[in-house]
């Protein structure tokens, strides 16, 4: 006898088969899900310690900025004090200047025939004017002047009698020219 299955065996097996691998895609799919949710986990927390990273290196920077600031400020004082020092090094050195000066033109002036009125100095400009006895005194004063160290030329501006309590004296203004670094 023939033996006729009329129950859907195929179809059973299909059955069979379809939950197996329904199952095992869907666990497939939540261990893909998971891992993406693991990823982006993972990357949020990057993003998030680098932003706290990135906001930890701002704060420093503006405390460095702050700092070169300061610096800066620093600097400008320095070079502010380093030009007083070096005014106050140059008055220093030409402390004495003006006294040898003064000296130097005291000592050449005649005594008893010549007497100066005014003496004036302007940068590297000195003025004199005064009264002598004759012509004859202040061409000595003159003289004396140009063999002075501290002097390097001397011009006689206006020289012209005057008459003082009945004596007749020269009047007379000069400039000299004076040497630096002497």
């Amino acid at each position: 006898m023939v033996r006729i299955n009329l129950l859907p065996y195929k179809e059973i097996k299909k059955k069979e088969v379809k939950a197996p691998t329904f199952i095992l895609h869907g666990g497939l799919g939540f261990l893909f899900v998971l891992f993406l949710s693991g990823f982006y986990v993972y990357f949020h927390w990057e993003n998030m310690a680098l932003d706290k990273a990135v906001k930890n290196q701002e704060k420093r920077l503006a405390e460095l900025n702050k700092i070169v600031g300061e610096i800066d400020t620093f600097k400008k004082e320095k070079q502010v004090l380093e030009k007083k020092l070096a005014v106050i090094a140059e008055l220093e050195k030409n402390r004495f200047y003006p006294v040898q000066l003064f000296a130097d033109v005291a000592s050449r002036v005649p005594v008893r025939d010549m007497w100066l009125e005014k003496m004036e100095q302007k940068g590297n400009q000195l003025n004199i004017s005064g009264v002598a006895r004759d012509t004859f005194t202040l061409v000595r004063f003159i003289r004396g002047l140009e063999s002075s160290a501290l002097i390097s030329s001397v011009e006689l501006l206006f020289s012209k009698q005057r008459e003082v309590s009945g004596m007749k004296l020269q009047e007379f203004s000069l400039t000299c020219l004076l040497r630096k670094g002497v």
